[in-house]
């Protein structure tokens, strides 16, 4: 007040420095000297189970398929709770049924052996007979080692994305019909990619190639439950 008095008598205004007053208020902010700070609270695994099953009744799907699928990577501690959850009624008890089941196919995949292993194996001889049918036949139309390699990778990258599509569908992350169009979109990527590495005529010649091999080998199906038959 007393600068205020001075510099009105000497025809100048003189304002309070403010920082003080902006100190004081930061000193104020902190906390006490030796205080602690308070735990953050702690959400337990039934709690994030619950909430998760909350998700399940979304009018939202991309909030019923999140959810669901945090619950699938909860694993076997989420079983029981979405149990008693899908014998009720309503969207979420239809979203938990979608879940148990999930689950419980993991379950059966994980635990003990069964007939759909076996044909997973058998499955995967299967691929990697017709991998070396391919590779031979490419091999006979005149492909080169650079050509080849090409080939291989756009085979490893299509196997990849699959798997990840076929994945995805066991999550309940999409649907059977947006696995279908999501496979037609990675096909169709892919054989553009491969068309732009092999060039105009190396695409039609592995066209043709995997034609006639698709063929051969339609053929050697038949031809074998004919035989079982």
């Amino acid at each position: 007040m007393s600068l205020l008095v001075a510099g009105l008598a000497s025809g100048q205004i003189v304002f309070d420095d403010p920082k003080p007053k902006k100190v004081e208020a930061k000193a104020q902010a902190a906390p006490a000297a030796g205080a602690q700070e308070q735990p953050k609270a702690k959400v337990s695994l039934k709690g994030w189970i619950d909430s998760l099953a909350g998700g399940l009744a979304s009018k939202d799907e991309v909030v019923r398929r999140s959810a669901g699928a945090a619950l699938l990577s909860v694993g076997a501690p989420a079983l029981e709770p979405m149990k008693e959850l899908a014998a009720g009624e309503g969207r979420a008890a239809r979203e938990a049924k979608k879940v148990v089941a999930q689950l419980e196919r993991r379950s059966m995949r994980g635990t003990r052996e069964n007939p759909s292993a076996r044909a997973g194996r058998d499955s995967r001889r299967a691929g990697q007979a017709n991998a070396e049918r391919v590779g031979k036949a490419l091999r006979g139309a005149g492909f080169n080692d650079e050509q080849m390699k090409v080939v291989e990778e756009s085979t490893k990258a299509r196997r990849e994305k699959i798997g990840e599509i076929f994945r995805q569908v066991q999550d309940g992350e999409i649907t059977r019909e947006e696995s279908r169009a999501a496979s037609r979109e990675a096909s169709k990527q892919l054989q553009a990619d491969l068309k732009e590495k092999l060039g105009a005529e190396g695409f039609k010649k592995y066209q043709r190639t995997m034609r006639q091999v698709n063929g051969r080998r339609d053929r050697d199906r038949k031809t074998d439950r004919k035989a079982d038959g």
